[in-house]
C-alpha cells in the first residue's frame, strides 16, 4: 500500500475521510450521545479517539504520501473536524450542564470522578483547535497546527473553552457563593466566616489546578471574593469593628500595634481578603484597617 499512487491515493484518502464523516453520524456516537450522562458521553468520545488512533497508526503512509504532498488535513484533524461540527456543535450546552452539575456536587461536600472533568477539558480545548484547523489550515498557519499535541500546548485557551465552559462555570460560581455567603453569615460568627472564605478560595484555586485552563484561576478567585467580601463588607466590618478595636487598645502604642498570638492569623488573613478583593488598597497597614473600623 505503500506504492499506491497519487491518485489512488487521494481516493484512499476520501474513502477515509467518509467513512469517519458516517461513523460520527451514525448511533455508535450521535445517536447515542443525545441521552448521555457524563461517564457515558466522555465514554463515547475516548471511543471515537481510541478509533481514529487505530486508523491514524493503520494508514501512517498516506501523511508521508497523499496528504504531505498535497497539504492536505491529517486523519486526526478530520476526525475533530467532524466530531466538532456533527456532535459537539449541537451537544455542547448538554456537556457544560453534566459538567455544572459534578461540580456542584463537589461544592456540596460529595466525592467526584475528578478524571471526568479532565476529559471534558480536553474535549472543550481539542473542538477549539478543530474549529482552528478547518479554518486556518489553507493559510500560513498550516504549520502549527500540524502536531495535534504541539498545537493543544500552544492553543490551550481556546475560545470554545471561553465561549462554552468557562463563562458558565463563572456564573455558576457567582450563583453558588452568592447563596453560601449568605448562609454562612447567618450562621457563624465573622472569624469563622472568614476562615471559611478561605477554605472555599483554597478549594477552588484546587480546582483550576485539576480540571480547568490555568487562565480562569484569576477570574474564578475574583467571583469568590466579590460574592464573599466586598458583597458583605459592611456586614464583615460591623461586626468585625469591636473585635478589632478591642485589640488595637490593648496595644501599648501605634507604632507597636500587636494583636494576641492566637488572633493574628485571623487577623491577618482578614486584611489579606480585604486587599484581594480591593475592599482596601494594597499597602495600607493592619492600624489602618482598624481606624477604619472604627469609624
Amino acid at each position: 500500500m505503500s506504492n499506491l499512487s497519487t491518485t489512488s491515493g487521494e481516493v484512499f484518502y476520501e474513502r477515509i475521510c467518509q467513512f469517519i464523516s458516517t461513523y460520527v453520524k451514525s448511533n455508535n456516537v450521535l445517536g447515542n450521545i443525545e441521552k448521555a450522562d457524563l461517564p457515558e458521553f466522555i465514554a463515547i468520545w475516548q471511543s471515537y479517539k481510541l478509533m481514529i488512533k487505530w486508523i491514524v497508526h493503520l494508514f501512517m503512509h498516506l501523511e508521508s504520501s497523499v496528504i504531505r504532498l498535497n497539504e492536505l488535513l491529517t486523519l486526526t484533524s478530520v476526525a475533530l473536524v467532524n466530531f466538532q461540527q456533527s456532535v459537539y456543535s449541537t451537544f455542547h450546552s448538554n456537556l457544560t450542564a453534566l459538567c455544572l452539575s459534578l461540580i456542584l456536587k463537589e461544592r456540596e461536600g460529595e466525592l467526584i470522578d475528578v478524571s471526568l472533568l479532565q476529559e471534558s477539558l480536553q474535549i472543550y480545548l481539542m473542538m477549539g483547535l478543530a474549529s482552528m484547523i478547518d479554518t486556518a489550515f489553507a493559510t500560513e498557519k498550516r504549520e502549527k497546527l500540524k502536531n495535534i499535541d504541539a498545537a493543544l500546548r500552544v492553543y490551550e485557551y481556546t475560545s470554545f473553552y471561553l465561549r462554552d465552559y468557562e463563562g458558565a462555570i463563572l456564573q455558576s460560581t457567582r450563583d453558588f457563593y452568592q447563596h453560601k455567603s449568605s448562609e454562612w453569615l447567618g450562621s457563624m460568627d465573622v472569624p469563622s466566616y472568614i476562615n471559611r472564605v478561605r477554605e472555599a478560595l483554597q478549594q477552588e484555586e484546587a480546582r483550576c489546578a485539576q480540571y480547568l485552563s490555568s487562565g480562569t484561576k484569576p477570574k474564578l478567585v475574583r467571583v469568590v471574593l466579590v460574592e464573599c467580601v466586598v458583597a458583605h463588607s459592611d456586614h464583615i466590618f460591623d461586626a468585625a469593628r469591636d473585635m478589632l478595636w478591642a485589640m488595637y487598645d490593648n496595644s501599648q502604642s501605634e507604632d507597636t500595634f500587636e494583636f494576641p498570638a492566637e488572633k493574628t492569623s485571623l487577623v491577618q488573613s482578614l486584611y489579606r481578603l480585604c486587599c484581594q478583593s480591593q475592599a482596601l488598597e494594597p499597602g495600607q497597614t493592619a492600624y489602618q484597617l482598624a481606624t477604619r473600623m472604627r469609624s
